[in-house]
């Protein structure tokens, strides 16, 4: 099999949440009152939280698709907040030991979304080298998100 069609590999390393914001999938899904959600259930019933992923499950995740030609982008997290998961900086090291990944479409190999609330000068130094880009969500009024930005920009 081969997978150089697949370009986005999208790894959930922890379950788990700092907030709340209005425009999470965990927050708004679903809206039971429109026909297309009826059976569907909220996310955190299917993924725990609390949970963590073992890093050996993340390890053979990543073989098997460099295994079947994968060479695209690695997003570790999709629902939850990255930033709770301890072993950030480990699991972005261990994807940069597949010189296959290498990233496309603008993307570099490994990235991620945050809020950012969890984020410290320490944090920011180990996962420095190790993760191509951090997008950072900014779900507060304006002048907190200025704040926050300036703060960032800063480390």
């Amino acid at each position: 099999m081969n997978l150089l069609n697949l370009r986005h590999l999208i790894i959930e390393t922890c379950a788990g949440r700092n907030r709340q914001c209005a425009s999470c999938f965990r927050q708004t899904y679903p809206q039971t009152t429109e026909a297309h959600h009826k059976l569907r259930f909220p996310v955190t019933t299917t993924i725990g939280s609390g949970s963590i992923m073992p890093m050996d499950t993340i390890e053979r995740i990543l073989t098997q698709a460099v295994d079947m030609g994968f060479t695209g982008r690695v997003q570790l997290q999709y629902y939850n907040e990255p930033l709770l998961d301890d072993r950030l900086p480990e699991i972005c090291q261990l994807v940069k030991t597949f010189p296959q990944i290498v990233g496309c479409d603008g993307y570099p190999a490994t990235y991620f979304f945050s809020n950012l609330d969890l984020m410290t000068p320490s944090l920011a130094k180990k996962l420095d080298g190790v993760v191509g880009l951090i997008f950072g969500t900014l779900y507060m009024d304006p002048v907190a998100a200025n704040k926050r930005s300036l703060k960032i920009y800063k480390m």
